[in-house]
């Protein structure tokens, strides 16, 4: 790893993750080096600082004792644009010494005071201000980070000749899409680990929280062709372990073990484990702690959201393969349980070593055999179809704005969630809270046929029984988002606050939609739904295009495909922030 980034202003570097430095009292961006294949650490040189903002004036919110001892620095004016009621407003930004001081512990801002925007985690509030977008590449000049889009000369004549038909902003939008997605992809060394525990008693399952038990072995499988297994020498039969097609290095001391497996994991920019965020980085790092190995060796984090690495990238496969949307829409519900087995028999069509005893029961080469069998499946789902996941990702984090950790680990409500707040940092737009959606638009006109909904849904022809001649099947591309876009259905258009809009009703409801603003989810999802039907989709199948050049639009036009089916459900969905009964309707 390095933080040194005098030398870095030639140098291509993809933004990966970002987060917080409770020591520096700074933002920091992982970005990776390809060339040196290293994680660079770039402190933010900007002075940022963690923010909320408040209706209040700026006197009365001074005169607030209570701000002030929760960690409040500071109070400036500042013009928004709310949605809600379409014109400019002036707010008050309380910028606050911490992100904990704007909420996450008692007596924080947020407990204080009516709050916008003061429960975003303040990695993304920072990406949002300084318009960083997770996945791409970048070079850094003085204190800013330059992104390096795709050639403007390819994209621009591109737009010109397939979305000529599209309005101005629509053309724009497509561009901006385009310059992002078509931008250099990285190339990631990685590891996989897997790690065995020997429980005393073969019935309980161990806990990384209290990490009682040895670790028995550490299974390595590198990109650069690391196979490598970590073996705690134990009082069992000796036998040979000669032949096996991975170097086996053998332990006294658990202690040296775990060491060795820290140094070999700081070799790699990412590590990619399957359950690591609850179980394997977790217990390594607390059985290290138990040992009383030596902090500065352990490069383990763990937080709420899951376990990381000081240094390198750290993602679950496990959380990846457990997201609906990805499981249903890019792998093609290959796989139905999402074990390691049927994850990989589903992918890869080979599952794990099979064992028909406990761990502590089988032999070392036994043992061996089992524990690399399971790093060598993270190991070929990262990597199978030229690192397709990797790319996958890469793709995933253009798109939401999430960093690759993120994207792990929230399902794809976040994602978009967090691709429509960067579009309203990005134009000025206050992010309303759900209480303010609710207020003026917690209304439906349908009469819902499923319990538990609050709308009817869509209309379900009931088949008729029988053998059926000369039948045409008729398919509307991107059905829903389609309305989305040509309906202008957004939030902030359904039930808009202009009275001669209302003549523009949504049939069969009482809801009526804007004449006078292009809606926010209305243009990024159209656009979205358009490179996809007319660009991706027909590349990803184009026979006369190289097959890693077919893969790789197949591998955006999934990615797409994955939002798009998401674009509609989220707006009906109570946990969504951004949830608006009207919308989800109207659509349906």
């Amino acid at each position: 790893m390095s933080t040194d980034t005098s030398r870095d202003q030639t140098r291509k570097l993809f933004l990966l993750s970002a987060g917080y430095n409770g020591t520096t009292g700074k933002a920091y961006l992982k970005l990776l080096d390809p060339k040196r294949q290293e994680i660079v650490i770039w402190n933010d040189p900007t002075g940022h600082q963690p923010f909320c903002y408040s209706r209040e004036s700026l006197e009365n919110l001074k005169k607030d004792q209570r701000l002030t001892q929760a960690g409040a620095i500071g109070f400036l004016r500042e013009s928004k644009f709310d949605l809600l009621e379409d014109r400019p407003i002036e707010v008050t930004k309380i910028v606050a010494s911490d992100p904990l001081a704007v909420g996450g512990r008692e007596g924080c801002i947020r407990e204080l005071v009516d709050a916008w925007e003061a429960d975003i985690p303040y990695h993304l509030n920072y990406m949002y201000d300084r318009g960083l977008v997770p996945g791409m590449p970048y070079s850094i000049k003085g204190n800013d980070l330059i992104p390096l889009v795709a050639d403007r000369k390819q994209i621009d004549p591109l737009v010109e000749k397939l979305f000529a038909q599209e309005g101005l902003d629509e053309r724009r939008e497509i561009r901006n899409w385009l310059l992002l997605l078509e931008a250099d992809q990285p190339e990631v060394k990685h590891v996989s680990l897997d790690i065995e525990v020997v429980s005393s008693v073969f019935t309980r399952v161990p806990s990384p929280g209290r990490a009682e038990d040895p670790v028995a072995s550490v299974a390595l499988r590198g990109s650069d062709e690391l196979k490598k297994v970590l073996m705690l020498k134990r009082d069992l039969e000796d036998e040979s372990l000669s032949g096996l097609p991975f170097d086996v290095q053998l332990y006294e001391n658990e202690k040296d073990l775990l060491k060795d497996t820290f140094n070999i994991i700081e070799r790699y920019p990412l590590l990619a484990t399957f359950n690591g965020d609850d179980f394997d980085l977790p217990y390594l790092r607390n059985r290290a702690e138990r040992l009383g190995v030596e902090k500065s060796w352990v490069p383990v984090l763990v937080g709420r959201q899951g376990a990381s690495l000081k240094r390198g990238i750290h993602i679950d496969l496990y959380r990846l393969f457990f997201n609906k949307s990805l499981q249903i829409y890019a792998f093609n519900n290959a796989y139905r349980e999402n074990t390691l087995e049927a994850v990989a028999q589903g992918v890869l069509g080979r599952g794990k070593v099979e064992i028909e005893k406990p761990i502590a029961q089988l032999s070392p080469r036994e043992l061996a055999n089992y524990n690399f069998g399971d790093a060598e499946l993270v190991h070929s789902l990262l990597s199978y179809h030229n690192d397709l996941i990797l790319r996958l990702l890469v793709v995933l984090c253009r798109i939401s704005k999430l960093t690759i950790e993120d994207v792990c680990r929230q399902g794809v409500s976040g994602w978009i969630k967090n691709l429509l707040f960067y579009e309203h940092r990005a134009r000025g737009y206050l992010i309303p809270r759900s209480e303010d959606i609710l207020k003026v638009k917690d209304v439906t006109s349908t009469k819902a046929v499923i319990e538990g909904k609050k709308y009817r849904g869509a209309i379900v022809v009931k088949p008729i029984p029988g053998m059926h001649f000369n039948v045409t099947v008729l398919d509307f591309a991107s059905l829903y988002p389609s309305a989305l876009k040509e309906w202008n259905l957004s939030y902030e258009t359904v039930r808009c606050p202009h009275m001669d809009c209302r003549g523009n009703t949504v049939p069969e409801t009482t809801h009526w939609i804007c004449t006078k603003r292009k809606g926010l989810e209305s243009l990024v999802v159209g656009s979205l739904r358009d490179i996809r039907v007319t660009w991706y989709k027909p590349k990803s199948s184009d026979e006369q295009l190289p097959e890693e050049t077919r893969t790789w639009y197949s591998v955006v036009q999934r990615a797409l495909k994955v939002f798009l089916n998401a674009s509609y459900g989220v707006f009906g969905a109570q946990i969504f922030p951004l949830y608006c009964p009207p919308v989800a309707e109207s659509t349906a």
